[in-house]
């Protein structure tokens, strides 16, 4: 179990973004019965079940308590009702002069899609790497064709740097994949 100490919430007027607990889990394994999210999540296992996210959210705050991993479940700051994840993966030289890298990952409920939300949580979750974690650059990365991924990532600053042929894995057979990056100077 993760030391309550470490965690970090994040926060605006409509967003609540926390490390996943127990009680999502339900949640959690209901978006991902979504096709849609299958489609582009090379790791979501498939059929995704109940098991799947329960040890989704134990996951979530062992990586936490160890630092390599922050992922945030998205959360209605209304409600509370999750409205996707999103986190900072790849977690490495933190302690480095020259600052640290990670690389941005997220997904939105179906329902929720549109709204700005993944914006939104991703100008959160850099700012907070950037300024708590020391971050000097926050990568991402997806599938050619995931134009919805793209908008969101460009809306906060990201620079599309390449198309990597053969760069990503989806089910199983290596696809073409966009790469991006963010300096902290450039997050808006």
């Amino acid at each position: 179990m993760v030391n309550p100490v470490s965690l970090v919430t994040l926060s605006d007027s409509r967003l609540i973004l926390r490390c996943p607990g127990p009680e999502l889990a339900p949640e959690i394994t209901a978006a991902c019965q979504d096709r849609e999210l299958h489609r582009w999540l090379e790791a979501l296992p498939d059929p995704y079940t109940e098991a799947d996210g329960r040890a989704f959210v134990q996951m979530c705050q062992t990586k936490w308590a160890d630092g390599s991993e922050f992922v945030f479940a998205i959360t209605s700051a209304a409600d509370g009702r999750l409205l996707g994840t999103i986190g900072l993966h790849d977690v490495e030289r933190l302690t480095s002069p020259g600052g640290g890298m990670a690389e941005v990952g997220f997904w939105v409920v179906a329902s929720e899609r549109g709204q700005g939300i993944v914006p939104d949580a991703l100008r959160l979750v850099c700012g907070y790497g950037f300024k708590e974690l020391g971050l000097a650059r926050i990568e991402w990365q997806a599938e050619v064709g995931n134009t919805s991924s793209l908008r969101a990532a460009e809306k906060v600053g990201f620079v599309l740097e390449a198309t990597c042929r053969r760069r990503l894995l989806h089910v199983g057979h290596r696809v073409d994949g966009w790469l991006g990056g963010l300096l902290p100077e450039e997050l808006r």
